[in-house]
């Protein structure tokens, strides 16, 4: 007989999901949260990050919200596959009965999930994923991290304060290197400077010593990358180093030289500079109370960067969704209307959720890699306060 009770009730879950909606749980004290998560794999880093920013969060403001038990599901993508990730999602909704998900690494997997999102009106905050055409997979879609562009042309903007005339651009070829790609040379042309060469490398690159004879070839004062933390990024720049170009040069990155994997890079990485929306080294009370609790759960020489920063400013998200239905039947889509407008200071500072396009405004951090008494650490060199999304036009024109 209980089999027989489970059937039907997975039957008319995945009824509801075919023809578009709601899946509810049967327990209104509960929500259940979905996590799409990369706990093996290349991006295992992310996966790490995500589960400990939301215990971080949960140690620190407990395990319910607004009258109901929140509980975090996690499945492992292990690896890039939106095709994974949309089998996961439907097994989170119709299996498990999540009311909202969360996590994602990859915009890739954040589109192939849209649909569902899309159809059964669920949440879901992207924790990293950043590609312009994220939000508009579903109108349930909020984001934790960024709009690429943010950064990107964040990116221009200092390199032009300093004074950069010439920008050389190098990115990996896929899709998100090409929007940080096109906001950086956009935002740097715009602004009176010249791209005076621009190279898109495979994501896989390690070796980049022909591209940067390339670039020690021609005029330049400014270099902006886009490449993966770890081996790709160690490799460009000990290269660029070698060549004396990350003295000469203005380098300006993103997530490449986070603090955590500092220890993998020897002195060649001193100088280089990454605009991003989460730094350690921010000084304000919700950062300083994160780390202290993240060091004392994991290890005081455990380090924040800024997956397990979106991940617990992504929890706060949704446990302030959670608290909008007090009292009333859970409806993801007056949950996410709740929040669109909402302010707060995040781990990374003052952030909001513009109503109209869903993207956040957030301060862009300058950090340079410095060495104190021995030690690399980034530190905060500059800022750009209160930075909006640009507009879809803007991205494709």
């Amino acid at each position: 007989m209980f089999e027989l009770k489970k059937k039907l009730a997975a039957f008319a879950a995945v009824t509801a999901l075919a023809v578009g909606l709601p899946v509810t749980a049967g327990a209104q004290d509960q929500i259940k949260v979905g996590i799409l998560s990369h706990d093996t794999g290349p991006f295992a880093q992310n996966g790490q990050g995500f589960h400990r920013g939301i215990e971080v969060y949960q140690a620190l403001h407990g395990k319910s919200a607004g009258g109901r038990e929140i509980e975090f599901v996690y499945r492992d993508i292990g690896g890039p596959n939106p095709a994974v990730g949309k089998r996961l999602a439907e097994e989170l909704i119709v299996r498990e009965k999540v009311q909202i998900l969360g996590g994602f690494a990859l915009s890739s997997e954040a589109l192939a999930v849209g649909p569902i999102v899309e159809q059964t009106k669920t949440p879901a905050i992207t924790f990293i994923a950043s590609s312009p055409s994220v939000l508009a997979g579903s109108q349930y879609f909020l984001k934790s991290g960024q709009h690429i562009a943010q950064s990107s042309s964040a990116g221009a903007t200092f390199a032009r304060k300093q004074g950069a005339e010439k920008c050389y651009i190098v990115v990996s070829d896929y899709q998100p290197g090409y929007d940080a790609q096109k906001a950086f040379r956009k935002t740097f042309e715009s602004e009176g400077g010249q791209i005076v060469g621009e190279v898109r490398v495979p994501l896989n690159t390690v070796d980049f010593a022909a591209i940067v004879e390339g670039i020690a070839s021609t005029e330049t004062d400014c270099i902006n990358v886009f490449v993966p933390p770890g081996a790709p990024a160690i490799g460009l720049l000990r290269a660029l180093a070698e060549r004396g170009l990350v003295e000469s040069n203005f380098v300006v990155g993103m997530g490449e030289a986070e603090d955590h994997i500092l220890p993998q890079y020897d002195d060649s990485v001193v100088g280089f500079k990454g605009a991003l929306y989460y730094a350690e080294a921010l000084d304000n009370e919700e950062n300083k109370t994160f780390i202290a609790k993240l060091k004392e759960l994991y290890g005081p020489d455990t380090q924040p960067d800024f997956a397990s920063a979106s991940a617990y400013d992504g929890a706060h998200l949704i446990y302030e969704m959670v608290k909008s239905q007090e009292g009333k039947d859970w409806s993801g889509p007056d949950a996410v209307e709740a929040v669109k407008g909402l302010s707060w200071n995040g781990v990374r500072g003052p952030m909001k959720i513009d109503p109209e396009t869903r993207e956040l405004v957030q301060n862009i951090y300058l950090r340079e890699v410095q060495k104190v008494d021995g030690k690399l650490q980034n530190a905060i060199v500059d800022q750009l306060e209160a930075v909006e999304a640009p507009s879809k036009e803007w991205m494709e024109n």
